[in-house]
């Protein structure tokens, strides 16, 4: 996670497409991400935190999921990969970058 930069660097000079399932990564320079979202993330956390401070015992609270897959582009990278963002494969993504 690091070195996600000069990875991604590395991997556009090649013409290389890069996935990641961290969505930070994809701010960095990687093409793209699939994963949760930890906003949403963050929110069922805070739906747990609100059950605890309500009185609720935190060992009775079962472990939680989000099942939300969020898809994020790297918009500069797309283009630096000549990829077409009307493409149906970006359909539903979040692009980021200008």
């Amino acid at each position: 996670a690091n070195a996600v930069s000069v990875v991604a660097a590395t991997l556009n000079e090649n013409k290389i497409p890069s996935l990641s399932a961290e969505e930070g990564q994809v701010a960095n320079g990687l093409l793209m991400s699939q994963g949760i979202s930890y906003y949403e993330q963050g929110r069922l956390a805070g739906k747990i935190a609100i059950r605890i401070l309500k009185g609720e015992k935190a060992g009775d609270i079962p472990v939680a999921y989000h099942d939300e897959i969020i898809k994020k582009i790297n918009k500069n990278t797309a283009e630096k990969l000549g990829l077409d963002l009307n493409d149906e494969f970006f359909q539903n993504a979040e692009i980021i970058g200008k």
